[in-house]
């Protein structure tokens, strides 16, 4: 197999998926409906999303799409991980360097946040959703009136403080900061 092999992915357009785009890991496509993609960048821009706007909305939601791709087939146990770590992949390759942006999308993202109820295998780890939402709202506190720009950076400077309580669950229920 060869890096164009991982990274090309069959796709095609589902105009009647209710979601931007999936990964369908049964037939190793990426389906993407771009009405929905344009309805999600109307609400976060309060406004009609220019054609640039959609191309780079597009971009972003074909790398995270390729995330998961990327994910089943190196990993042979990709159909029994559970949302929270299927989304922590797509997103740490969607954002790789915005650690806030990362755990704020990964959080709210349908299957993860428990707004999409599914089988009990899609599942979450209820303690690592509690520790990112107490670190958003630490780094919020800490930068408040900043831009995301500048809570991104805040956050990575500061991963190394709570860093394993996010992805396992190791018996971690509360964080400590060291300028606190």
């Amino acid at each position: 197999m060869t890096w164009f092999g991982i990274l090309k992915t069959d796709s095609s357009w589902n105009l009647d998926s209710r979601s931007q785009g999936f990964y369908n890991a049964d037939t190793k496509s990426i389906e993407y409906n771009p009405i929905q993609i344009k309805n999600a960048l109307q609400r976060e821009l309060g406004r009609e999303p220019t054609e640039k706007e959609f191309e780079e909305a597009f971009k972003r939601l074909t790398v995270h799409e390729e995330g998961h791709a990327a994910h089943d087939l190196v990993d042979d146990k990709f159909n029994e991980r559970t949302a929270y770590e299927h989304e922590w992949v797509a997103y740490s390759l969607q954002y790789p360097n915005e650690v806030y942006t990362k755990l704020k999308k990964l959080i709210s993202h349908s299957k993860v946040s428990g707004v999409l109820s599914g089988p009990k295998e899609w599942t979450t780890n209820n303690r690592a959703k509690s520790n990112i939402r107490m670190f958003l709202r630490y780094v919020d506190k800490k930068t408040k009136g900043k831009s995301e720009k500048e809570k991104n950076k805040f956050a990575k400077e500061h991963l190394d403080n709570y860093r394993d309580s996010l992805y396992v669950d190791r018996g971690y229920s509360r964080f400590t900061f060291k300028d606190d």
